[in-house]
């Protein structure tokens, strides 16, 4: 199996990661119950793992969870798809 460049890699998954942060930040502007201090964007980038699935549980609750399997799922794609063409080779 070729293997992208290193870089490519890297690049995608930090483009990947600040989406979601953006998603966050914009998606907590409307929430009254999520409580958002003054440098809440930078704290959500910072913070990534821990915060996105509190904040899909908190937002969401059961589901949330769920839905936060669905974008790890999404984020992976990329690497199942290669997987999967691998195999079946």
């Amino acid at each position: 199996m070729k293997s992208r460049p290193l870089a490519g890699w890297l690049s995608g998954l930090f483009i990947s990661l600040i989406l979601i942060a953006l998603w966050v930040d914009a998606d907590s502007r409307g929430r009254q119950n999520i409580y958002r201090p003054y440098e809440y964007g930078w704290l959500v980038y910072v913070y990534w793992i821990p915060y996105v699935p509190y904040y899909f549980w908190r937002t969401r609750g059961a589901k949330g969870l769920l839905a936060f399997a669905g974008v790890v799922c999404l984020l992976l794609s990329w690497w199942i798809v290669q997987w999967i063409i691998h195999v079946a080779r």
